[in-house]
């Protein structure tokens, strides 16, 4: 179900951006191995997704000034359902609820009727999560030396779901991460995936680019931050890995995007009925993260 799409042909790579994308939570599917044996329903499922990330990172129908409509050198997806397996997180660490085979989702709801065996836990690691990782890192080494930004792709709820230490607070309307502290220096103990001086300056970058961007259904009181660095995330399991290979490979800046889903789904909560793409939504949104991409990676170069 994971899959590393290399896009384009050696003739062409001055036509795309020098770019990774991986993508981890856009998925609907259901393991084989699940079904029969699921507590919840469609509608869950659709609302612990990342929604339509796919549409918002696809730039292939975008038009870059005089360039032609650019790709990126590689993208990597899954079309499993993060409310299932999530390959954003630790492999090993199958006795968190919130681990990589989940327990519940993100308002507590039980995911399977029965709960799971390790044996079974780990078969789904290997099956589903493991194949992710071996795409990621095969992308890495094989672009690392013309890529200039891995970006790892996100989308989030308005507010905190009822199961997360954020529960009911409103989230910024983009979140930039790079593993480190709320200004993006790095925490005691722990390598970031770009430096301080570069998350900084993207998130500059963002804060003009996505000005005056609305929510479809704002709260009352002040209105979220537009752009917020390492809140309410700092990355996951995947920028984590990254900032470990990135010294050996001599990797590119690295960075996780969250998107604020207040923007072009609305203000969800566990029961929020199952609906198509917003298009009409999606489309001026995804061309101001194509004008984005291609100021940060300018950026990037001289990192």
């Amino acid at each position: 179900m994971s899959t590393i799409k290399r896009n384009g042909t050696d003739t062409m790579k001055d036509r795309k951006l020098p770019v990774i994308l991986s993508l981890p939570h856009g998925g609907f599917g259901i393991p084989a191995e699940l079904e029969g044996r699921l507590a919840i329903t469609e509608c869950d499922i659709y609302n612990e997704c990342d929604l339509w990330i796919g549409n918002l990172f696809d730039f292939r129908e975008l038009p870059a000034g005089d360039a032609p409509s650019p790709d990126v050198l590689a993208r990597v997806t899954t079309t499993v359902a993060r409310s299932l397996i999530d390959v954003n997180r630790e492999p090993n660490d199958l006795d968190n609820p919130d681990g990589p085979v989940k327990a519940h989702t993100s308002y507590g709801r039980s995911t399977c009727v029965e709960p799971l065996s390790l044996a079974e836990k780990k078969a789904l690691v290997d099956q589903y999560l493991l194949p992710y990782h071996g795409a990621l890192e095969a992308a890495w080494i094989e672009y690392g030396s013309e890529a200039k930004l891995f970006l790892d792709c996100h989308n989030m709820a308005q507010t905190g779901p009822t199961a997360y230490g954020d529960s009911g607070s409103q989230r910024p309307l983009i979140c930039l991460a790079n593993l480190g502290a709320a200004g993006g220096s790095a925490l005691p103990g722990h390598a970031t995936s770009c430096s301080p001086d570069y998350i900084q300056r993207a998130a500059a970058a963002a804060e003009e680019v996505f000005a005056g961007l609305t929510l479809l259904e704002p709260l009352p009181g002040p209105p979220p931050p537009t752009i917020a660095i390492n809140v309410p995330y700092n990355g996951g399991y995947i920028l984590r890995r990254y900032a470990e290979l990135r010294a050996q490979y001599a990797l590119p800046p690295g960075l996780m995007i969250e998107f604020n889903r207040g923007l072009y789904v609305g203000n969800q909560n566990a029961t929020s009925a199952v609906a198509p793409p917003n298009v009409e939504q999606i489309e001026p949104l995804r061309a101001r993260i194509l004008e984005w991409l291609l100021r940060i990676v300018d950026l990037a170069r001289a990192e």
